[in-house]
């Protein structure tokens, strides 16, 4: 691909708005590729210790997300190195990549190519803690490529050595969708996810602090199977249900010698149909 030609790939890729904001620039490039201009245009305001107007121009248009993203425009060196110059200059970068490919007006994953999804992680994997991207991480999980799941579940697990990554799992308003991220955790992490758990089993809302119990409690805590006996019998009846539902798996999975009377006396709940659905 000739210098213009990646100018014309770039531009292309970009609505718009982007387009407008990138085209003059080309003609300050001098023959360079986009790469190679965007490049030394971020690492010189990195040297500056500032952001210049082609920085703010580079970074706006989404122009540097795609060429991270798009193998076509850039190998993995030359994407690396544009990554490590963006993030000193934007540090939210990391999150703006992942949002790209998973925005709500991105038909996710059908839409975006699997080479894309993959050098979109390698990227993170290069500049990111991760501590703000488990939610979106998340979703690349779920891909059938066995390459992707495993980098993302890698990236998730770099996230739970880093603070906050918790709160950005608790922080969204709907119980449903808490639950549900806390679910994918604990499959993706097994024990990684304990921090998690025991934070989310104080949940105000039943359906996740039963979600968090049941988790610990299956990893044998025993703490935590108490607790649900003790809701099983609450004066709240979501939160009386939620228990003996969650008990009621305790007891699918329970070897006989094991069932304490009140995870037997549950078990005809687990037939019953999910509370927390």
């Amino acid at each position: 691909m000739t210098s213009n030609e990646t100018w014309r790939a770039v531009e292309g890729l970009l609505p718009p708005g982007g387009r407008l904001r990138l085209k003059p620039l080309e003609h300050k490039a001098a023959g360079a590729s986009f790469v190679e201009f965007a490049r030394a245009a971020l690492e010189g305001d990195v040297a500056a210790g500032k952001m210049g107007a082609l920085s703010v121009a580079l970074l706006e248009s989404d122009a540097v997300l795609r060429a991270l993203s798009e193998p076509s425009l850039s190998s993995l060196e030359e994407a690396a190195a544009l990554a490590r110059a963006a993030v000193r200059l934007d540090e939210r970068i990391d999150a703006r990549l992942l949002t790209s490919l998973t925005a709500a007006s991105v038909d996710w994953p059908r839409d975006v190519p699997m080479a894309r999804a993959g050098r979109a992680l390698e990227m993170i994997d290069l500049i990111s803690d991760c501590r703000r991207l488990v939610m979106p991480l998340i979703k690349f999980t779920k891909i059938p490529d066995p390459k992707i799941r495993s980098k993302a579940v890698k990236l998730i697990a770099r996230a739970s050595q880093n603070g906050g990554w918790v709160e950005s799992v608790l922080s969204d308003p709907d119980p449903r969708v808490r639950s549900n991220l806390i679910e994918g955790l604990v499959r993706q992490m097994g024990r990684g996810a304990e921090q998690l758990l025991r934070r989310a089993a104080r949940d105000a809302h039943h359906r996740v602090s039963t979600t968090s119990l049941l988790a610990l409690a299956q990893f044998g805590d025993e703490p935590a199977r108490e607790e649900l006996q003790k809701l099983a019998a609450d004066p709240r009846e979501m939160h009386r249900r939620a228990a003996e539902w969650a008990l009621g798996k305790l007891a699918e999975a329970a070897a006989p010698s094991y069932k304490s009377p009140a995870i037997e006396a549950a078990a005809n709940e687990s037939a019953k149909s999910n509370p927390l659905d």
